[in-house]
């Protein structure tokens, strides 16, 4: 039988990891929300820009570039709250012919071998990031916007994702590997 101490540090693990996960699904659930506010602005001025080209014969030169930017907000701040929902693309095939501790292990491994690629990433973006800064880099096109912010958005995109990811590492770990992703009726952000 363990010592009581040990228990009560057990229960306080706990509710430090519960507080935790409430942190990340917070952040989550913000990079989600501003994701959608996103795609909202994209719609709204591509449609308006449509009208205004066909009805008045004017038309916005910037409306490709920014719509592209927030389609690169869009992903990047909404791949935390997808992997929370269980939204990313799973391909099972092969691993539902496999044993449960094989393919537990598997989980682990892929979730190890991401989390491994996403912090190179994010050092990679960090890296451009602080070159656009130094540099002043810009859009080559109509706008000749600075670039440093939405380089600054990947690279946050990017740490929120790893920091959910570490997340989804240690909820396998403590469960043995036995928890299961959300499905598709898992409710989702506006449900």
């Amino acid at each position: 039988m363990k010592p009581a101490r040990y228990a009560s540090r057990g229960a306080e693990l706990t509710n430090v990891m519960a507080k935790i996960d409430k942190v990340l699904a917070s952040m989550s659930s913000i990079g989600a929300g501003m994701g959608v506010v996103a795609i909202v602005i994209m719609v709204v001025v591509i449609t308006v820009n449509v009208v205004a080209r066909k009805t008045l014969d004017w038309a916005w030169l910037y409306v490709e570039e920014y719509s592209g930017y927030l389609l690169v907000l869009m992903v990047y701040l909404g791949l935390a709250y997808a992997l929370r929902m269980g939204k990313h693309i799973r391909v099972e095939l092969l691993v539902r012919r496999l044993s449960l501790r094989v393919s537990q292990g598997l989980e682990l491994v892929t979730t190890l071998a991401c989390l491994v690629t996403l912090c190179y990433l994010l050092t990679k973006s960090i890296d451009y990031l602080l070159f656009s800064l130094e540099w002043g880099v810009k859009s080559e096109w109509y706008s000749e916007s600075i670039m440093w912010p939405f380089h600054l958005l990947v690279s946050i995109g990017l740490a929120m994702f790893i920091l959910e990811m570490v997340g989804h590492f240690i909820r396998l770990v403590v469960t043995g590997a036995k928890e299961k992703m959300p499905t598709a009726s898992t409710p989702t952000i506006g449900e």
